[in-house]
């Protein structure tokens, strides 16, 4: 079982100066701060990286002669619908870089 830094050190809060008490209360709440800002990060980086792939998508890949782009296509095309789902569910990033015959609705 998980034990606080407090119980393994047997080191009390309400045993410390108010001042004290509030200083390791303050550091306990910092790794979840991390994280969290970590998190928010990371969704700016995966909004910028949809729209740069959606920028460089070959729309027109269906109509390739070429076995190998339509694969390509086909695959950057399944992976951008996995992002919009997670980043764009309203589909305006989509809307605002996709050729007016792909644009989605909500």
């Amino acid at each position: 079982m998980y034990q606080s830094y407090e119980d393994r050190q047997g080191v009390s809060q309400d045993r410390l100066h108010p001042t004290f008490a509030d200083a390791l209360r303050s550091l306990l709440l910092i790794p979840q701060q991390v994280a969290q800002a970590q998190a928010k990060a990371r969704a700016v980086v995966d909004e910028r990286e949809y729209r740069r792939k959606l920028a460089a998508h070959d729309w027109s890949y269906q109509w390739s002669d070429d076995h190998s782009v339509w694969e390509r296509g086909h695959a950057e095309r399944s992976e951008l619908q996995a992002m919009q789902a997670a980043i764009d569910p309203g589909f305006a990033i989509w809307n605002s870089v996709a050729p007016a015959e792909y644009r989605r609705q909500a």
